[in-house]
């Protein structure tokens, strides 16, 4: 089951089997847990994790809402970074951060952070302010890693990741 979602963030991050193997496990071995045929020891699957930017606990959390969220949305951004569509995933953004602008709800700054990573993934270019990202963080503790850069987010920490009412004010 966790290699499923494993593969899902590896596949988001554009990584083959071989870069997220090497130096860790073989690719048939990792091909093999992400498609719950064998499983793997600890040590490697922490070594994968940190391989693709996400924590044991984003990645628990990440797993335990993938098992009841609606994806549609993120994907439909996913869709639009594989078909490189710039334009509409920064239309998506200027939506979704005009109505969290107007509601302040945070599930609706999650999806447009989850928008401008999309698009970041895409052009390099950080559309987010300083203010949205202050407010992303008051919201989302512990999904912005302080060893990024502020323009750079960890796409599979916030684009998987819409909506967690349990997790707000806490550490992750």
């Amino acid at each position: 089951m966790y290699g499923q979602y494993f593969k899902r963030l590896r596949n988001y991050k554009k990584m083959t089997l071989g870069e997220a193997a090497k130096d860790i496990t073989s690719s048939p071995a990792l091909s093999r847990w992400e498609n719950g045929v064998d499983d793997i020891r600890l040590k490697k699957f922490l070594a994968l994790l940190d391989r693709v930017d996400i924590t044991p606990r984003e990645f628990f959390a990440y797993t335990e809402v993938q098992e009841n969220l609606d994806n549609s949305y993120y994907d439909e951004l996913q869709l639009l970074v594989q078909q490189k569509d710039q334009q509409k995933l920064y239309q998506i953004f200027l939506r979704q951060i005009s109505s969290f602008h107007q509601t302040k709800d945070p599930d609706i700054l999650g999806k447009a952070v989850a928008a401008a990573n999309s698009y970041f993934t895409l052009t390099k270019i950080n559309c987010l302010t300083e203010a949205d990202l202050k407010s992303f963080n008051a919201n989302f503790p512990g999904f912005y890693n302080s060893n990024h850069t502020a323009d750079r987010f960890s796409a599979s920490r916030i684009s998987f990741m819409h909506d967690f009412p349990e997790t707000r004010g806490s550490q992750l």
